[in-house]
């Protein structure tokens, strides 16, 4: 999995609606600093598995409510 298989998580143009995914397990995958503009359109997310990703910690503390 890499970051830009991520972007159906964004709200299309149709829909203004954002995902209600409330549990993300993106471990030992390939996700990059370049998912963070569809992790952080996930407004119901309350867990959020980046453990051995390449996600900067930049990203994580930026978006802490994660």
């Amino acid at each position: 999995l890499r970051s830009e298989d991520l972007a159906g998580l964004f709200p299309d143009e149709d829909s203004a609606t954002p995902s209600t995914l409330k549990t993300l397990i993106l471990s030992k995958t390939l996700v990059n600093d370049d998912a963070s503009p569809w992790l952080a359109s996930c407004t119901s997310l309350e867990t959020l598995d980046l453990a051995e990703t390449r996600v900067s910690g930049m990203f994580c503390h930026s978006h802490n409510r994660m």
